[in-house]
């Protein structure tokens, strides 16, 4: 006979304790006018068992939900939310004080700015190596048409463009004592003719040093 209120003592223990552990236990629902209405939808839809562990969950009999977003709504019906923004402070909507919810979003957004501008310093950094590594391409492809030395011997293109007769624009015949390389250029000068003259020849950019105004 003693132990009837034993045995009723500890149900009723163990009944408040599964109270306490139910979500519709934990948020403080403020005394306003509509405090009643929310404290009767948190116990229609939120009428869950809060379980510390997946073994807890599994010999649960009744509704139950783990901090893992492990949801069982039936004996036969276990869920998994595994949707990120569900367990991210970010995005909770409950309380009646947004300040934690805005420092964490402030506090993200600059953290993204941070980002945006070491990739936009990494882009930038790519581009001028992209640019120069273009520029040594192309004097690759300018160097790759020249077939003999004489097409690049700009020392004896100089040389023989100071033999032109001024203000004629015209060449005098190759000395004799020229060498057939210097013939060579001496041909090339010719062709040249008066943009020879007239202009200071270039040096070609082999090694992407400088850019070519040809461009």
């Amino acid at each position: 006979m003693n132990s009837v209120p034993h045995v009723r003592a500890e149900t009723a223990r163990a009944a408040a304790t599964l109270s306490a552990r139910q979500p519709i236990h934990r948020p403080n629902v403020v005394a306003r006018c509509a405090r009643s209405w929310v404290k009767a939808e948190l116990q229609e839809r939120f009428n869950l068992r809060c379980c510390e562990s997946l073994e807890e969950f599994q010999q649960s009999h009744e509704r139950a939900l783990t901090r893992q977003r492990h949801l069982k709504l039936n004996r036969t019906r276990h869920e998994k939310d595994d949707r990120d923004r569900v367990a991210d402070p970010r995005y909770f909507v409950l309380g009646w004080d947004n300040r934690d919810k805005k420092r964490r979003l402030t506090e993200a957004i600059e953290s993204f700015r941070a980002e945006v501008a070491r990739i936009d310093s990494q882009v930038r950094e790519l581009s001028e190596r992209t640019e120069q590594l273009r520029r040594r391409i192309v004097a690759v492809e300018a160097a790759e048409r020249f077939k003999t030395f004489a097409e690049i011997d700009f020392a004896t293109l100089t040389r023989h463009r100071s033999l032109a007769v001024p203000g004629t624009g015209r060449q005098p015949p190759p000395p004799q004592h020229l060498t057939s390389s210097e013939l060579l250029a001496f041909g090339i000068c010719r062709q040249e003719n008066l943009r020879i003259e007239q202009e200071r020849l270039p040096q070609p950019d082999f090694l992407g040093l400088t850019e070519n105004s040809s461009e």
